[in-house]
């Protein structure tokens, strides 16, 4: 299972095949005229509406980003992939560490469910399994074995760049991916947008509505149109994305929803859900979910918190590093030995050799003395008694 699947799900190479995966830019290719994010298309537009407030949202949401130093946390993630052929889940819960200071990231996946329906029939698609990551000082690590399989060797692999860039599926997983839009911070389309909104082209228009801020473009020509919320109470950020594509053949819609909560004076997803649905003569959904269980924000981290034996890796399992093209076993004391193949218990210490009989050479001798001096003492009475 691990050599074919190179560590992706079957649902998302499947997303990959058939163009769920750079869906986006192919929008924003028809969109953008000049510039850069999915907001660039209102960038060469006439923008209707107070661009100070748009300039505040950007400065909120980069106020944020740079309060967060650190985060740890637990989640839920799932993914949906609908198809007329069968329909395909996924769900796994992570747990994961970032530090932005050394640009550290360390990640577990469990896969608890890869399962396929069709015709009314499911299957497994993959055995439930682990898969781990480091990134630490420019390194990567990728570690993954199946559930039930603990006890055999498995394989550290090292390299100099990403094993699977971040996004929503089970090859890997980077926290602050989710604070951007498809890794581009919201804050530079903002202002991006308010130093070219005076360009014609494109009807864009910002509206505010007490905390919240919804900005809104189209092209109408080409049937599409983007749509996003601000919450300006919440550091910044975005709650709502949809971008969408109507055509007399065909609709899409991608549309990004974020649930936030603060931690330690840093806003940080609680819920993320990305749903992408598309209509015509092959019709496709796909619904992602990622649901936190706990958020630490700015915590003191372990010394070992980016460590190996933090990504799980035991004594005995083997490095390749894909830079030499090497291979080693992992040796130490510090890591564990696999599942059933601990060390035995030490029995106790042994007396040294001759220490037992000392010891009764020394009860001799003083039972000895004893017999001795109560002799003495049973004579010396005798000699003084009176006549």
């Amino acid at each position: 299972m691990m050599e074919s699947g190179n560590a992706l799900s079957c649902r998302f190479r499947a997303a990959r095949r058939t163009g769920r995966i750079g869906l986006l830019p192919r929008l924003i290719g028809v969109l953008v005229v000049a510039g850069v994010g999915p907001f660039a298309s209102v960038a060469r537009a006439e923008l209707q509406g107070d661009l100070e407030v748009l300039k505040m949202a950007a400065v909120k949401y980069r106020t944020n980003l740079d309060l967060l130093e650190n985060w740890r946390g637990r989640l839920a993630m799932s993914s949906q992939f609908l198809r007329k052929e069968g329909n395909h889940l996924v769900e796994c819960n992570i747990e994961f560490a970032y530090d932005k200071k050394t640009s550290s990231n360390r990640w577990t996946i469990h896969v608890n469910k890869d399962v396929k329906t069709a015709g009314g029939k499911e299957e497994p698609a993959e055995m439930p399994h682990r898969r781990a990551g480091l990134i630490r000082d420019g390194v990567h690590y990728q570690f993954m074995y199946d559930l039930g399989k603990e006890a055999s060797p498995h394989t550290v692999t090292v390299g100099a760049k990403r094993f699977f860039e971040p996004g929503f599926h089970m090859g890997s997983f980077e926290p602050a991916y989710f604070l951007t839009h498809e890794g581009q911070d919201f804050d530079k389309y903002w202002l991006f947008l308010c130093e070219n909104a005076k360009q014609p082209a494109i009807v864009g228009s910002l509206v505010r509505k007490g905390d919240r801020l919804m900005l809104i473009n189209e092209r109408a020509k080409q049937g599409l149109r983007s749509v996003c919320e601000i919450n300006l109470a919440q550091g910044g950020n975005v709650e709502r994305l949809e971008t969408s594509l109507k055509r007399p053949e065909l609709e899409r819609t991608t549309a990004w929803t974020w649930t936030w909560e603060q931690v330690n004076g840093v806003w940080v997803p609680k819920e993320i859900r990305k749903d992408f649905v598309t209509t015509g003569e092959k019709p496709e959904e796909y619904h992602d979910r990622l649901t936190w269980t706990e958020n630490a924000v700015n915590t003191p981290l372990a010394e070992d918190e980016f460590s190996l034996v933090k990504l799980g890796v035991r004594r005995d399992d083997v490095v390749y590093d894909t830079r030499t093209g090497s291979r080693y076993k992992i040796q130490g004391k510090e890591y564990p030995a696999p599942p059933g193949k601990e060390p035995p218990a030490e029995p106790p210490a042994e007396p040294a050799p001759g220490f037992r009989g000392s010891r009764l050479l020394i009860a001799a001798v003083s039972l000895l003395l004893l017999v001795v001096g109560a002799g003495y003492l049973f004579r010396h009475a005798r000699v003084r008694r009176p006549q």
